[in-house]
Parts: structure tokens; sequence; C-alpha cells
């Protein structure tokens, strides 16, 4: 998975976090690319964070996308 915005010749780093979905507390496999640059400021700590407290596996992700979906034909 990619993270951030990587230029072409910009190095990379390629990170292994364990990830788990918010919903099902399960782990999600692989790992997350980012650009050096982006890897070493302020800013990648906290938008991190927010990534992982708010991540959603497919599973999860699907179900929330079915149930709005539901929701919304029946307004």
């Amino acid at each position: 998975m990619i993270f951030g915005r990587i230029s072409r010749d910009e190095p990379v780093l390629r990170l292994n976090l364990t990830i788990f979905c918010c919903n099902c507390k399960k782990t999600v496999p692989g790992g997350v690319t980012v650009s050096k640059l982006y890897h070493d400021s302020d800013e990648f700590d906290t938008d991190l964070r927010k990534f992982m407290d708010a991540y959603l596996c497919g599973r999860c992700r699907d179900k929330k996308r079915v149930s709005q979906g539901r929701n919304k034909s029946s307004v």
C-alpha cells in the first residue's frame, strides 16, 4: 500500500507495519511504501495514526458500503 505521495526520482522506504481493522480487529497483511522525505516529517506520524485508527479491512469496508447504500435507498 502506498502512503502519501511519491515522486519518480524520490527514494522510498518499505515499512512492515502491523495494521489492524478498527472494526473486527483482524490483522491486515502487507506493508506500507512511503517516500523518505515524507517519512522524516512530523506530518507522517499524525497521518499514520489517523489512518490506523480509521482503517477497515475489505470485508468490513464492503459491509459498511452496502449498509449505507440500503439506508440511502430507504430515505
